[in-house]
C-alpha cells in the first residue's frame, strides 16, 4: 500500500483537504469523498463488515443533480479498472474487510 503511487498521491496533495463520509450503509460501510488540486476527487468505499457487501454512487450522493450536465470518469487505483462517462449509477460488490479507491474527474457531456 504505501507504494501505490495514486495512494501517495491522494495523501499528499497539496491542498490537503480532509475526507468527508458522504454515505453510509450502516456503521460499517462508509464512502468517503475528498476534492483533490488539479479538479481531480478521490473516493473510497469500505466494508469493514465480515459479510460481501455492496457499495454503490449516484452523482447526488456528492451533491450533483443527474440533469448537472456532466458525468463522472472514475479510475480504481489497485486494478486500474475504469468507468467512464458515470452519470447516473455505479454500484459493485465488495468483499469482507475489503475496500476499492477511485480517482476521478468530472467530464462535460
Amino acid at each position: 500500500l504505501v507504494t501505490n503511487p495514486d495512494l501517495l498521491r491522494i495523501d499528499a496533495d497539496p491542498e490537503c483537504r480532509p475526507p468527508i463520509v458522504i454515505k453510509t450503509k450502516g456503521d460499517l460501510t462508509p464512502t468517503l469523498f475528498k476534492h483533490l488540486s488539479n479538479h481531480e476527487f478521490a473516493i473510497g468505499f469500505f466494508n469493514l463488515a465480515d459479510d460481501e457487501g455492496e457499495a454503490d454512487l449516484r452523482p447526488w450522493d456528492m451533491g450533483f443533480p443527474t440533469d448537472a450536465g456532466f458525468s463522472l470518469d472514475l479510475r480504481e487505483v489497485f486494478t486500474g479498472e475504469s468507468y467512464s462517462g458515470v452519470n447516473d449509477y455505479i454500484s459493485f460488490k465488495l468483499q469482507p474487510h475489503d475496500c476499492k479507491v477511485f480517482l476521478g474527474h468530472y467530464c462535460a457531456e
